[in-house]
């Protein structure tokens, strides 16, 4: 397979992942990762990906009720789950290999609220 054809599927993939992350590393959906993914399911319920390419991917969340404190903000841990799965396409648009988070750092400056633009940016060394 060409390298421009391969890009492709990987994008693919990633794309269809993120909107389901019951959808397993071949494209297809494995509907028994529900429970495994049930985290993951809440968090990206909804999510549209706007754009995927090798090393990049670009979308949007909706916040759901069940993932916002008592103050309507985004919950901390999904913030952190929505930023794993995001931060694993885009790995996975380039090595075409599933990854596993071993340690990454957030910091939190303020609540996010629902309506807020963030970007995640990566230097790869």
């Amino acid at each position: 397979m060409g390298d421009e054809a391969r890009a492709r599927r990987l994008t693919a993939i990633a794309r269809k992942w993120l909107v389901d992350p019951r959808v397993g590393y071949s494209g297809d959906l494995h509907p028994a990762a529900s429970e495994r993914q049930e985290l993951s399911c809440m968090v990206m319920a909804g999510a549209r990906v706007s754009l995927a390419e090798p090393g990049r991917v670009v979308c949007s969340l909706s916040v759901r009720a069940p993932l916002t404190d008592a103050e309507g903000r985004w919950h901390a841990g999904a913030v952190a789950a929505a930023v794993d799965n995001m931060c694993s396409a885009v790995v996975f648009t380039v090595e075409g290999a599933p990854t596993v988070t071993v340690q990454y750092s957030l910091s939190y400056f303020s609540p996010a609220h629902p309506d807020v633009r963030a970007r995640c940016l990566s230097d790869r060394q």
